[in-house]
């Protein structure tokens, strides 16, 4: 027994030495990120951002792939179905990490197949209304919501999207009765019919922000916990509604049992990246999002406490689990 503590050191020492060598070596051949969105949306932009900066960074080539549907579970499985190496990369979208695993019967659980690598960037969600709509501001918004006959109609990017859970929650803290949820295939369809005036109001994110600037919609108030850079004059709900909160990230993940010094090498790689005025500029320019730049445990507790908020929000508003893949 005296000499298995010593045999045991040894062994793990090894294993030990073995990772730190092939994080020194890392990476030995191209490495993917895996973007769950078609070319050209926010987190692609921000994507091939990365790509190129840890290109230059490694001296090897990192390549963006686009794998979409199943929203977002398809590149969640590749990097699954990967070598645990750290080569294949996830281009993580908060909702398929947090909500996604409450709605729909997945073949993995996010919090122990995936390992958090960096977080990257975060966007506010913002109410706008059609500009027909009489309310000017949260309180009338609210006001009108609650007297309206018929009730008022709200659109989002589909059924159990952050969109719609943001506007449960609204409803629940300012106690509007009913309002009525029509959800469209993805963000730019549900700001289309607020402008157009199919439904009067709408969470959005990153598709609302030219169309408000333009005038076609009118802004009421963000999400977040402060004041949005782009829409600095509007006010957060939650300085109406003390602990109101509905942010989307972005953010990388490797597959679980990647080593740790590669994930801590990639780690420090990216915030290198987040930490020069440059990068941050083109990132921000690409949508109107705001770096997120905490460290790599803050990240894995970003995930855990929204995929505990999401959980509640999904099990009070009833929504089933789909009986099939999304």
């Amino acid at each position: 027994m005296k000499r298995t503590i010593p045999v045991i050191a040894a062994a793990a020492l090894i294993v030990a030495s073995q990772c730190t060598a092939y994080a020194q070596q890392f990476p030995t051949k191209t490495v993917r990120i895996i973007v769950p969105f078609l070319g050209g949306a926010a987190p692609d932009l921000i994507a091939r951002l990365v790509a190129e900066g840890l290109t230059k960074t490694f001296g090897k080539p990192v390549i963006v792939e686009n794998k979409t549907g199943a929203n977002g579970n398809i590149a969640a499985e590749d990097i699954l179905h990967s070598p645990a190496d750290g080569h294949s990369i996830l281009f993580g979208v908060d909702a398929s990490i947090v909500v996604n695993p409450h709605l729909y019967k997945l073949n993995f659980d996010p919090l122990k197949d995936l390992t958090p690598v960096a977080s990257l960037a975060s966007n506010q969600l913002l109410l706008g209304v059609n500009n027909d709509l009489p309310a000017r501001n949260l309180k009338e918004f609210v006001e009108l919501a609650k007297t309206s006959n018929p009730p008022l109609t709200y659109s989002s990017s589909g059924i159990g999207s952050q969109h719609h859970l943001a506007m449960e929650l609204l409803m629940r803290r300012a106690g509007i009765p009913k309002m009525v949820h029509v959800p469209f295939k993805g963000a730019v369809a549900g700001v289309s019919a607020v402008i157009a005036g199919e439904t009067k109001a709408g969470f959005s994110g990153s598709a609302s922000t030219p169309q408000v600037k333009a005038g076609r919609m009118r802004g009421i108030a963000v999400s977040g916990t402060k004041r949005s850079d782009t829409f600095p004059d509007l006010p957060t709900i939650a300085e109406t509604y003390p602990g109101y909160s509905v942010e989307v990230w972005f953010g990388l993940l490797v597959r679980a049992g990647t080593p740790d010094a590669v994930v801590e090498q990639l780690n420090k790689s990216v915030r290198d990246l987040l930490s020069q005025p440059d990068f941050v500029a083109r990132m921000r320019s690409s949508g109107s999002v705001d770096v997120l730049n905490i460290s790599r445990q803050d990240f894995g507790e970003l995930i855990k406490t929204d995929y505990e908020k999401y959980g509640r929000i999904v099990s009070e508003l009833g929504i089933k689990q789909a009986d099939q893949q999304p």
